[in-house]
């Protein structure tokens, strides 16, 4: 989480909502918004769920992990560029629901996802980097989790 003060107790809030800030995007939240953040954010718990936004991401994570060579440079490019349009995005108060915050928010996590989607997709065709200690740890830890990793 990132929090971002002005001079007039005004305030903007970024979350990732993930476990990999380098691989991330900082999206933006408003506390008390009426519709809140997408569902599947509260869900998790231990052990994978395909319904859990964080387990989803840790798929995506450990995916780029093998993958980081080929893919590292584009993905942290894209979610840069995606972080970006949503910075100028105004101060807010804690009690703020502003529709059109709200509406960024909600659609910063929806192109996320995407982001990630894609990227897993292309995943699954490419050939894993060559770190065979490096890999087996990585992979030792999505099986205990059960992260499925058909890449």
């Amino acid at each position: 989480m990132v929090v971002c003060l002005d001079d007039s107790d005004g305030f903007k809030i970024f979350v990732t909502a993930g476990s990999a800030p380098c691989m991330s995007t900082f999206k933006p939240v408003i506390p008390m918004a009426e519709e809140g953040l997408p569902s599947a954010i509260d869900k998790g718990g231990q052990g994978f769920s395909s319904d859990s936004w964080w387990w989803m991401h840790e798929m995506f994570h450990l995916g780029m992990l093998f993958h980081y060579s080929v893919l590292g440079r584009q993905i942290q490019d894209e979610v840069r560029s995606l972080e970006s349009s949503m910075l100028n995005i105004p101060f807010y108060t804690w009690l703020s629901d502003d529709k059109d915050i709200d509406d960024i928010s909600r659609s910063s996590f929806e192109l996320t996802r995407d982001i990630e989607r894609r990227y897993l997709d292309r995943m699954s065709s490419l050939h894993k980097d060559s770190h065979p200690l490096y890999n087996r740890y990585w992979r030792r830890i999505a099986q205990r989790e059960g992260i499925p990793l058909a890449l």
